[in-house]
């Protein structure tokens, strides 16, 4: 029951083929009622399945990744190499193979703490949906 919205946790009901053919307004030759009883329809509905399937394996997906990035930065956290786990998230891909290999660089968490620092003013910069020339500025920045 997120927000509220019962709707989300009843099945929703589906039509029969039947139903939704003899709900059509326009005219149909038999062929095309065929084609679209026997083929169309069918293919639609198992075309909207597969669709559902690959959102909810991406979204599960998604979940394990994070899931194994959290578990490896506490693992960093535990062995000594980065003081919080939240920095983590910080840092590049570069920077996190070379600490997993063992060395040992101030600058690397130097430059991941700066980066924490600054997302939030970052963040507030608002940019125009389609830029032109090279100069680019935030519009919300004089």
């Amino acid at each position: 029951m997120l927000f509220g919205d019962q709707s989300a946790l009843e099945p929703k009901k589906s039509k029969s083929v039947d139903e939704v053919m003899s709900e059509l307004k326009t005219p149909l030759s038999s062929f095309k009622n065929l084609l679209i009883s026997k083929f169309l329809l069918p293919w639609s509905r198992n075309g909207v399945g597969y669709r559902e399937q690959s959102k909810d394996f991406m979204v599960w997906m998604n979940n394990k990744k994070r899931e194994a990035l959290w578990h490896l930065a506490r693992q960093m956290v535990a062995e000594g190499i980065i003081p919080e786990a939240d920095l983590f998230f910080y840092l590049t891909v570069d920077e996190i193979e070379k600490l997993c290999n063992g060395e040992r660089d101030a600058l690397i968490l130097l430059k991941a703490r700066l980066r924490k620092r600054i997302l939030p003013k970052m963040d507030k910069y608002k940019f125009e949906e389609f830029l032109k020339g090279p100069e680019f500025k935030p519009r919300n920045v004089c």
